[in-house]
């Protein structure tokens, strides 16, 4: 080849790789702003899911305090039952005992009418 033809051919094949590049860079930059918008909108779509899920999240948490305060509450008045009837048990167990220590302590009567003579 000719050195001009050969200088022309390397022009236009540097312009048509130039070319290619820049038809590369604008369709990279082209598909990155596409991404970018569906990445935006993705985000938004996100971010609305996110504080659907917050405020689900939100609720919940205040419907499990309010079920532990009544739990709470709850477990409270049976143990306070609890400890009063424990009481009570202690009590007649006691009553029971002097009962018995009572009973032993007397002595039987073998010559005693019976109250209905």
């Amino acid at each position: 080849m000719h050195s001009g033809a050969a200088a022309h051919y390397d022009g236009l094949a540097n312009a048509a790789r130039v070319s290619m590049n820049w038809y590369g860079i604008l369709c990279a930059l082209y598909h990155q702003a596409d991404l970018h918008t569906d990445h935006h909108t993705e985000s938004i779509e996100n971010r609305m899911s996110t504080e659907e899920r917050l405020i689900d999240l939100e609720i919940r948490l205040s419907r499990q305090d309010d079920l532990v305060d009544t739990l709470n509450t709850q477990v409270y008045r049976q143990q306070k039952k609890i400890d009063e009837l424990e009481a009570l048990c202690t009590a007649m167990a006691k009553r029971l005992r002097e009962l018995a220590v009572t009973a032993a302590q007397r002595q039987p009567v073998l010559d005693e009418r019976p109250p209905h003579y």
